[in-house]
């Protein structure tokens, strides 16, 4: 067969689009179908089949399409006529391309336990809907949403590549998982409704081909207005946040369970979000009474912001900026800070360490205080300019040196203050190379009995 020239090609779809004009007498959406047919490429010898019934009806009777045929594998549905009615996928259905949405009214494509596969590009127009309440959408085909997606239930399955146009909205409801075997691109808004469920990423466990994976782009939302959580099933799912993912409703906790790249904005509004894994340059903003929890390794190349709590609880938190955050507590990680100034306060409890190669300043509005008692180990450089404190039953400072693999030095610089304020101690590894080299104030203000300096 002759290989179609692009320049053969675009007299095609010159003639398409006029033969689209001369349907007018079929009450097709013109403008919609006109645009679809620009989004909707490499038509070969398909057939296109329009839906001709405004009044709704059944994707499997051929008397609502014209011709009196329903689409196949090698067609390209056309929902696109002006009105408003629903078409019901009451089978399962392959076709080469969908168009759905006219000019004006609202036309939705409702599955609820069947699968309907797309083979090419295929595009929601703004006045479309696709009602997903069961059953699955499957195919390569690009499913491009510029109106309305509304998720209830059923599965979008592996090999499947969804993207939310700049206009579209994806929307998450029906209150139980929402499962995701291929890839989400988000350009609009995807909305996840107090109890309307989670979005359940799949990977490579889940079904042969399946990548489970969402990318907000920059300038796009996704907005999670409950507890609900994105949920992983393998490991290998990823999210990866350019735009802003906010939690914006529900006092509880949103899990985000998959491997999350953020350079855009990571807000939490009202709640709890707790991160596993992952790595950002961008933004992370627990708000007033809001709470952002590092449960697993994570890296951070940028600053730790927000009138909030950052709680670090697990793994290597690995700190690549300030902390410039209200409320910043070391609570279970072990941290590598690099050149890490603290401009506002750093909690830090017993169950942590700083890492060997850390470098940590106390900058002189910040504030440092130990808590939870026992050891608090700390490898790296500490320079002080501000103030640490040793409350009462709060635990010892004990800086590791070379035979822990260290350096364990503290610096407390001119104007400077290391407030001990009971019984503490700053101890030792015991490797002799421990160093305290005091310029400010080192003053024990508490505590009738003795406080220890082994460097």
């Amino acid at each position: 067969m002759k290989t179609q020239t692009k320049s053969s090609l675009n007299h095609f779809r010159i003639f398409f689009a006029a033969s689209l004009r001369r349907r007018s007498r079929r009450t097709i959406g013109g403008l919609a179908v006109l645009l679809a047919s620009l989004l909707l490429g490499g038509w070969g010898h398909a057939a296109d089949i329009v839906w001709t019934n405004t009044a709704s009806g059944n994707w499997s009777s051929i008397n609502n399409w014209s011709p009196n045929q329903v689409p196949v594998a090698s067609d390209t549905a056309w929902i696109t006529n002006n009105g408003t009615y629903t078409v019901t996928l009451d089978a399962s259905a392959t076709v080469n391309s969908l168009a759905l949405g006219g000019t004006s009214g609202q036309q939705t494509l409702a599955n609820s336990s069947y699968t309907l596969t797309l083979n090419q590009a295929s595009v929601v127009n703004t006045n479309g809907l696709f009602n997903l309440s069961g059953g699955s959408l499957a195919g390569t085909g690009l499913l491009t949403i510029q109106g309305q997606f509304v998720w209830n239930g059923g599965q979008i399955n592996a090999g499947s590549v969804l993207t939310v146009a700049t206009s579209g909205l994806l929307v998450l409801t029906g209150g139980s998982g929402h499962y995701f075997y291929g890839i989400l691109t988000n350009a609009g808004t995807i909305q996840l409704p107090a109890g309307g469920g989670d979005l359940q990423l799949y990977g490579s466990c889940g079904a042969a081909g399946a990548i489970g994976e969402l990318v907000n782009l920059s300038g796009a939302l996704v907005d999670v207005q409950g507890n609900n959580s994105i949920d992983n099933a393998c490991g290998t799912e990823l999210v990866i946040n350019q735009g802003v993912l906010r939690k914006s409703g529900g006092t509880g906790t949103t899990y985000i369970y998959p491997s999350l790249t953020n350079s855009g904005t990571l807000d939490v509004q009202t709640g709890t979000v707790s991160l596993n894994y992952g790595q950002g340059s961008g933004v992370f903003l627990p708000e007033a009474g809001a709470t952002l929890i590092f449960s697993k390794s994570y890296e951070v190349d940028s600053n730790l912001t927000g009138a909030g709590t950052n709680l670090l609880n697990g793994g290597t938190f690995t700190l690549n900026g300030n902390i410039n955050g209200s409320n910043v507590v070391l609570n279970g990680a072990s941290l590598l800070a690099s050149n890490t100034v603290i401009n506002s306060a750093l909690t830090w409890n017993n169950s942590s360490q700083i890492n060997a190669g850390s470098v940590l300043t106390v900058a002189t509005n910040g504030l440092l205080v130990l808590t939870g008692g026992g050891g608090h180990n700390f490898y790296g450089i500490l320079t002080n300019a501000g103030t640490i404190q040793l409350p009462n039953g709060g635990g010892d400072l004990v800086p590791n040196g070379s035979c822990g693999g260290g350096i364990g030095e503290l610096i407390n610089l001119p104007g400077a203050l290391v407030d001990v304020q009971g019984n503490n101690s700053i101890s030792s590894a015991g490797c002799n190379t421990e160093l305290v080299i005091n310029q400010g104030v080192l003053r024990k203000s508490g505590g009738t009995g003795t406080t220890y300096i082994y460097p």
